[in-house]
């Protein structure tokens, strides 16, 4: 019900109960696994179900992964970014120039980078109980371009010329 409250779909969550006997009695184990793809989100709803159930629940840290899609779309990104950057770095400098920037003559991708996780992380002592912070930065992926662009150069409307016509 939790899950509901909070708007989170039934394929971003499965339930899986385990049934075990214990002399007379028969103990239930619930285990759920979920899929955000907010943090805050699952912070608050971790916490809304310790507080509930109290010392019967124990929620485990969370698992951070990066979707196939998600990284697809996020290399997609970096790239049309960097040629945006490159188109407004040719107009900064055209202004100088008193020239006006056209169409892009030539994209051309000279290098991309991706690297995983913090630089910070020493690799001799590994962390055997990382904390939320840690996972975050041990999953976090850096994604960079380099791009060259050539620019159509044209002179630029000089407002006398366009009083004139």
């Amino acid at each position: 019900q939790t899950f509901k409250n909070n708007s989170m779909k039934e394929a971003d969550y499965k339930m899986y109960q385990h049934l075990h006997h214990v002399e007379s009695m028969v103990n239930v184990d619930c285990e759920i696994e979920a899929h955000f793809t907010d943090l805050n989100k699952c912070q608050s709803i971790s916490n809304l179900l310790s507080e509930k159930l109290g010392p019967g629940v124990s929620v485990s840290l969370p698992f951070c992964y990066h979707t196939r899609g998600s990284l697809d779309q996020l290399r997609r990104q970096v790239g049309m970014l960097s040629i945006h950057n490159a188109r407004q770095k040719a107009l900064e400098m055209a202004r100088i120039l008193h020239l006006s920037v056209g169409h892009a003559l030539k994209v051309q991708e000279l290098e991309t980078s991706e690297t995983q996780g913090s630089s910070v992380a020493s690799e001799d002592e590994p962390d055997l109980n990382p904390s939320i912070q840690q996972r975050i930065a041990d999953t976090t992926i850096s994604i960079s371009s380099k791009v060259s662009v050539c620019f159509q150069l044209k002179p630029s409307k000089s407002k006398k010329a366009t009083k004139l016509s």
